[in-house]
């Protein structure tokens, strides 16, 4: 996602748990205003997770900025007349006075890439677990309990260590079987 020339990313606070619905509904809008091809991406940053229930692997997206939808216009003033008082809409992020405020270079940079960057994660089924990170375990015998990740082998499994009985107990998982803590 490469930023035209004058258009800039904004941010608009939405009601919460409704920001794929709010997003669609805001492009809709523009869309009914002949404004689609002033608004280069209206975005809801997600993030998929993977988890263990009743030994299926099962996906869910997490929203990365709860509340927040991101927009990249070029014609800021008009968008903004439209949005404002829109049912679900809070308005822009921006100055006391309640002018919209773009995103620097850097938190766009900073925001794009994680999505990015989560994207591919999921897409090469890399796990995101490191060595000496604590974790829950989401399924199996364990599930519930936390243990620091000792070991991830090349096949992708990872010896976690757990305390059972105040001794810890190395447990072999896979990750989709694991959350971060």
């Amino acid at each position: 996602m490469v930023q035209t020339t004058n258009s800039k990313w904004y941010v608009i606070r939405v009601a919460g748990n409704k920001e794929k619905t709010m997003s669609e509904k805001i492009r809709s809008e523009l869309g009914f205003n002949g404004l689609e091809k002033n608004v280069h991406n209206i975005i809801v940053p997600v993030e998929k997770k993977f988890y263990m229930k009743d030994g299926k692997k099962i996906a869910r997206e997490i929203i990365l900025y709860p509340g927040y939808v991101l927009i990249e216009t070029d014609r800021i003033s008009e968008v903004k007349n439209i949005i404002r008082g829109f049912p679900g809409v809070a308005g822009f992020i921006g100055d006391r006075a309640g002018n919209p405020a773009p995103l620097t270079q850097g938190e766009v940079d900073r925001m794009i890439g994680k999505i990015e960057e989560l994207e591919e994660a999921a897409v090469s089924g890399e796990a995101p677990f490191v060595i000496g990170e604590k974790v829950k375990i989401l399924d199996g015998p364990f599930s519930g309990f936390t243990g620091e990740i000792d070991v991830i082998d090349a096949k992708g499994k990872l010896k976690v260590d757990v305390m059972i009985f105040g001794r810890k107990t190395p447990v072999e998982l896979s990750s989709g079987q694991l959350e971060k803590i």
